[in-house]
């Protein structure tokens, strides 16, 4: 009986076993930019062929960045227009980039996945406010003609932005803005019928590239006010 009650006793006195304290989670950062391609990076890869055809393309990057902030193994989708040798190109572009790379606990690991939207576009002429004025003119002319044309709203909408960030340093009374506005659509008006200004009409429309609509709303709240 004694050598029982001795043996409940040790047991009641041996301590509880340790509990393993759980892992902390470890911290991660997603890749980040340090270099992008310039202008002159741009154009030194862009399709020669499409430079001559006055082309301009859109391709997305898929890739992975290393732990030393290269891009590796991208892949391309929604290129377009297709067959123009876009692909190569934004490939090719993919060698400039340089990234932040992902980090575990503090330390560089390869692995980040990052979708990069490149477009290659051609270099445009500056547009004066007086030649964004004189395309507004032309475009609500148009509009008022042809209310039903997307084309001709996008346009409408494009140049009545870049006229609108043009005043914006000047603050100008909404009046005054009107009736410049209003006046140069009565001025474009007598002239659409006209075939001498077929040509000021035409470089309206050079001036904005294909995805200048949706640049335009994806960048608005850059512009200072």
């Amino acid at each position: 009986m004694l050598s029982v009650l001795a043996a409940i006793l040790m047991q009641a006195a041996a301590p509880a076993p340790a509990v393993a304290a759980a892992p902390k989670p470890s911290i991660v950062t997603n890749p980040d930019w340090l270099r992008m391609p310039s202008a002159e990076d741009m154009a030194r890869f862009y399709p020669k062929a499409a430079v001559a055809a006055h082309i301009e393309g859109h391709v997305v990057l898929h890739c992975t960045v290393t732990a030393a902030g290269d891009l590796a193994d991208c892949t391309t989708s929604n290129e377009d227009p297709p067959g123009q040798g876009f692909v190569e190109a934004a490939l090719g572009v993919s060698s400039v980039f340089k990234m932040r790379p992902m980090t575990r606990d503090g330390i560089p690991i390869t692995g980040g996945k990052i979708n990069i939207p490149i477009r290659f576009g051609l270099p445009r002429p500056a547009l004066s406010a007086e030649a964004a004025l004189r395309c507004y003119g032309y475009a609500a002319a148009e509009a008022e003609r042809n209310p039903m044309s997307d084309a001709i709203q996008a346009g409408l909408f494009t140049f009545s932005v870049l006229i609108q960030a043009r005043l914006l340093t000047e603050h100008p009374r909404p009046s005054e803005v009107a009736e410049v506005l209003a006046s140069q659509r009565k001025i474009a008006a007598a002239k659409l019928d006209d075939p001498k200004f077929s040509a000021e009409r035409g470089e309206c429309a050079s001036i904005l590239p294909p995805n200048a609509i949706a640049d335009l709303q994806r960048n608005l709240a850059t512009v200072p006010r």
